[in-house]
């Protein structure tokens, strides 16, 4: 938190969010569409603001939250259907 050149969750959605356009532009995206990052949290909620990157399933409509902040580079993302992500405390 804070440190020089330490990328905070807005930074890590936003290039989640081009990753998947650019995999999006090369077809390499089957079953999903890439939405916009989507965040939650306003502090008078008792949650500090957070935000991840969504992308929808083609063929049920279901938005998933893929949440890489969480976690270290390299390591898996916390991927989770994103009303559940967005009720998480």
């Amino acid at each position: 938190m804070g440190g020089a050149g330490q990328m905070d969750c807005i930074d890590t959605s936003r290039n989640n969010t081009s990753l998947f356009l650019l995999l999006e532009q090369l077809h390499l995206l089957h079953h999903h569409k890439v939405e916009g990052p989507e965040a939650r949290g306003f502090l008078f909620d008792g949650r500090g603001p957070h935000a991840t990157a969504v992308l929808r399933d083609t063929h049920t409509g279901q938005k998933w939250a893929v949440d890489s902040w969480t976690r270290k580079y390299g390591d898996r993302p916390d991927v989770m259907p994103l009303d559940r992500w967005m009720d998480q405390r």
